[in-house]
């Protein structure tokens, strides 16, 4: 079952709020990463073409590998990928990776920490410019305008 969600359907569209099991589908733009566990959305919405969402996932991969594959995937889409980590002795123990193109209307957000052996991954994204005005109307800390 998709657990709890509360859905709010208009003639503009369906906004998805709750525990999803299934994020839908991604814009092609972006990266599924190969070995998510545990997969689970947060928000999604969809508005006159325009899709935004939020969903996090664990793997076993480390965050540096996370990282790269985030990293080289968004550049491959076109993006310009910008990185925050945080180290300890030398080695990547987390991080977040930003990539916009304006041009099209398209951002993501990515955070990775470290959970036990596991790590958590974070993804926010929107995809078209109706869905952009309203999550950045919402959540101004992510505004690109």
């Amino acid at each position: 079952d998709e657990g709890a969600v509360f859905t709010v359907e208009t003639d503009e569209g369906t906004t998805r709020f709750g525990t999803l099991d299934d994020p839908g589908e991604l814009p092609s733009w972006l990266p599924e990463y190969p070995d998510a566990e545990e997969m689970q959305t947060a928000y999604s919405s969809e508005q006159e073409g325009a899709k935004g969402g939020t969903f996090i996932f664990q793997t076993a991969d480390s965050p540096d590998q996370v990282l790269a594959f985030y990293r080289e995937r968004l550049e491959a889409a076109g993006l310009s990928p910008q990185e925050t980590t945080t180290t300890q002795d030398g080695n990547i123990q987390g991080g977040s990776i930003t990539a916009t193109d304006d041009s099209a209307n398209r951002h993501i957000t990515v955070t990775i920490t470290p959970e036990g052996e596991k790590t958590r991954v974070g993804v926010f994204f929107t995809d078209g410019q109706l869905c952009r005005d309203r999550l950045d109307f919402r959540f101004s800390g992510y505004n690109r305008k």
